[in-house]
């Protein structure tokens, strides 16, 4: 990409996070209404985020080899789900009786027309409405070759969401005493005991959270068939895409303490981009060996 095409791009995506902005500005109508009106810091935490958010997304297009409608509907799968579903369910479980009457409602809407409104949007922006007229480099990545090779990887990709979530969870978050006094917990003295307490006293945390692993499971493997070029492309692009919503805890809210928000913010942003270069290991790269061996 030579300089001129690269400011062309760049200037794409600082008048796509612009359009991000009054998107959800837009879409913020659905929440209730906020006691006080945002202060400028608020404003550029949000400006930042939005950012961050565009930038991860105009990576997946501009590497995509999908397009037209069927890229609109893979881009607005990833920034819904990554965006809104997947923290919004487990806000549902945490913190659904600190929440305004409307709240959790709201935020769904917000973030379904949001990600339904910018998804087309991006794509047409970014140049990848129309089909290319020739290939550029499309992907020759190993990919599952079995319906049980794709099963146990589906599997063993929500164990590690699920390891990478308590792991970081005991010994990132719940070594900071404003998280345990949030929740009402305490520290068991190891990670193994609190794993115990989890497992007696909410049997059900564990299934759900695999639950979850296995969603993103789900959205890392969009993620995969969509994008061109190598494996370390699809990790960066899951990667992005599962940290970015990290930063969304740098917005303050009447929900959650700054030190509770700050505590969470560096336990997630971590395991969550660790997490997307390991889906794209796992599915592009685990038995290429094997494959290439063969062919040989």
């Amino acid at each position: 990409m030579n300089t001129k095409a690269l400011g062309l791009l760049i200037l794409k995506i600082l008048a796509l996070a612009v359009i991000l902005m009054m998107i959800n500005g837009f879409a913020s109508r659905f929440l209730p209404a906020p006691a006080a009106p945002p202060s400028g810091s608020f404003m550029a935490v949000v400006s930042i985020y939005m950012l961050l958010q565009t930038i991860a997304l105009a990576y997946l297009i501009v590497r995509s080899k999908w397009h037209g409608w069927k890229l609109a509907l893979g881009v607005f799968v990833l920034s819904f789900g990554t965006v809104t579903f997947m923290s919004q369910i487990e806000s549902l479980v945490y913190l659904g009786g600190k929440m305004p009457e409307g709240m959790l409602g709201g935020l769904f809407a917000m973030g379904a027309v949001a990600a339904l409104v910018f998804a087309p949007i991006a794509v047409l922006v970014l140049g990848k409405w129309k089909k290319p007229t020739t290939e550029d480099g499309a992907s020759q990545r190993y990919e599952p070759r079995s319906t049980g090779e794709w099963a146990w990887k589906i599997a063993v990709g929500g164990f590690v969401f699920l390891s990478l979530y308590y792991l970081f969870g005991y010994f990132v978050a719940w070594q900071i005493p404003a998280i345990r006094d949030y929740y009402g917990g305490t520290d068991p003295g190891s990670f193994f005991a609190q794993m115990q307490s989890i497992l007696s006293g909410q049997p059900w945390m564990v299934p759900f959270q695999y639950l979850r692993g296995l969603m993103w499971v789900g959205l890392a493997i969009l993620v995969i068939r969509i994008m061109k070029g190598a494996w370390w492309e699809a990790g960066l692009a899951a990667a992005l895409l599962f940290a970015v919503p990290s930063f969304g805890l740098l917005l303050p809210n009447d929900m959650m303490p700054e030190a509770v928000r700050m505590g969470h913010f560096v336990e997630t942003l971590p395991y969550q981009f660790l997490f997307g270069w390991i889906a794209a290991w796992l599915f592009c790269r685990l038995g290429a060996d094997k494959l290439t061996q063969r062919l040989e």
